[in-house]
C-alpha cells in the first residue's frame, strides 16, 4: 500500500532496530512521526508496557535520540488512551526533557474536528529549538508548549482551524467544535444507493427550513457502488444478523457519528466499528422487534430491509482523513485493507497538530 502511494520512494522492509544510529543521522530528518505498537498499552491487552517485546523498537528510537548529534526538530507520537499513564510515556518524557524539547500532550478525537467518527487517541507533540514555522508574534500554541504533564483535550487556538466558522460567535473551544461536528454528516463519506439517497434528500428538504445541516446540502453522488460491489460489503448471512444483529452499531446517512474502526472490522461483530444502513425507509427498532417473533426466521425480512452493509475501505479512508487520491492496490483484499486502516490513525488530527 505504501509503495503504491509513494512509487518514487525507496522502501527498505526491515526491523527498525537494525538501522544503525549513523544512518538515522545521515537521513537528517527534521520531523519524526512515531506510532509505537499499541498492544502493550491497550486496555484490552495485558498492559505489559516496556516489558512487552513489541516495545523494543520504541525504546531503541528513544535511545537513538540521545546519541544523535542532530535529533529531529519536531517529534509527534500517537498511541491509544492509556499510554499517558505508562512507563513508556515516562521514558519518552524523560528523553525529551534531557534533550530540551518543549512538548504538549493531548487526547483528541476526529469528531472534535467535524469528522463523523469517534477515535479518541493520545498524542504528544514535541518541538526542539525555534519553532519550525516562524511567526511574527506569539500564538496560543507557543503559550501552551512547555513541559507540563497536563493533558489538553483540544488544540490551543482551536478556533483558527475552522476558517468557515463565524468564530466571533463562540465563547469556548467546545462550542466551536460542537458546531463543526454538527456541520458534518456520515453521508459525506459513504455511498448510499441512489434510490435511498434520493429519498433521504426528499426528507432532508422538508427539514431544511429548520436545519441547515440536512442532507439536501449533499447532492446524490455519481459513480456509486454497483450492486455486485456492494454485495462484498454485506455483514454476513441472515443467521449471523439474527444472532448478533443487536450488537451492531448502525448509522444512517444523516447521522453525524460512527464508532472507531479497529483491525477486526468486518470479521468481528462487537466493538469493531459501525455498519451503514443503506435504506432509511425502515426504522431500526421496528425491524429488530420482529426478531422476537416466535416463528423461526420470521424477523429476517424486516432486518434485511434495512440493507445493512459495512463501510467500504474507501469510505473508511475518508473518515480517517486520507487524501482522495490515496490508492489501495487491487492485490489488497477488502479485509486486508480494513485491517490496515483500523491500525492506522486520523490524518486530519495529525495535520492540525503539525500546523500549530
Amino acid at each position: 500500500v505504501y509503495q503504491a502511494n509513494h512509487p518514487d520512494t525507496l522502501i527498505k522492509n526491515r526491523n527498525i532496530q537494525a538501522v544503525p544510529i549513523r544512518q538515522l543521522e545521515k537521513l537528517a530528518a527534521d520531523l519524526w512521526l512515531m506510532s509505537p505498537p499499541c498492544q502493550p498499552y491497550s486496555r484490552q491487552g495485558h498492559q505489559r508496557g516496556l516489558e512487552d517485546a513489541r516495545s523494543d523498537s520504541f525504546r531503541y528510537l528513544l535511545d537513538a535520540l540521545t546519541q544523535m548529534k542532530n535529533p529531529p526538530s519536531v517529534i509527534l507520537v500517537e498511541n491509544v488512551v492509556g499510554f499517558e499513564s505508562s512507563q513508556g510515556r515516562e521514558e519518552l518524557v524523560a528523553t525529551l526533557n534531557t534533550l530540551q524539547y518543549r512538548f504538549q500532550e493531548f487526547w483528541l478525537s476526529p469528531d472534535q474536528f467535524g469528522v463523523p467518527n469517534s477515535r479518541l487517541r493520545y498524542f504528544l507533540l514535541a518541538i526542539r529549538g525555534d519553532r519550525f514555522r516562524a511567526e511574527p508574534s506569539a500564538t496560543a500554541a507557543d503559550a501552551a508548549f512547555g513541559n507540563s504533564s497536563t493533558l489538553m483535550y483540544h488544540l490551543p487556538g482551536a478556533l483558527q482551524f475552522e476558517p468557515g466558522l463565524p468564530t466571533s460567535e463562540f465563547g469556548t473551544f467546545d462550542d466551536a467544535y460542537r458546531v463543526a461536528v454538527e456541520q458534518s454528516q456520515v453521508s459525506d463519506y459513504s455511498y448510499p444507493q441512489q434510490v435511498c439517497i434520493a429519498e433521504a434528500c426528499a426528507i432532508g428538504s422538508k427539514k431544511k427550513k429548520n436545519n441547515a445541516g440536512c442532507l439536501t446540502s449533499h447532492p446524490p453522488r455519481m459513480g456509486i457502488l454497483s450492486s455486485t460491489h456492494l454485495a462484498r460489503h454485506l455483514p454476513g448471512s441472515g443467521r449471523l444478523l439474527l444472532r448478533w444483529g443487536r450488537l451492531l452499531d448502525i448509522v444512517r446517512p444523516e447521522e453525524r457519528r460512527s464508532l472507531c474502526f479497529t483491525k477486526g472490522y468486518s470479521h468481528k461483530v462487537e466493538g469493531t466499528g459501525s455498519v451503514f444502513q443503506v435504506c432509511i425507509c425502515v426504522a431500526i427498532p421496528m425491524a429488530f422487534e420482529q426478531l422476537d417473533v416466535p416463528s423461526p426466521g420470521a424477523g429476517w425480512p424486516a432486518v434485511e430491509a434495512l440493507e445493512l452493509r459495512y463501510f467500504t475501505p474507501q469510505e473508511m479512508l475518508r473518515l480517517h482523513g486520507f487524501p482522495t487520491d490515496f490508492v489501495i492496490p487491487s492485490s489488497v483484499t477488502d479485509r486486508q485493507a480494513r485491517k490496515a486502516i483500523g491500525n492506522s490513525l486520523c490524518v486530519t488530527i495529525v495535520a492540525h497538530l503539525l500546523d500549530l
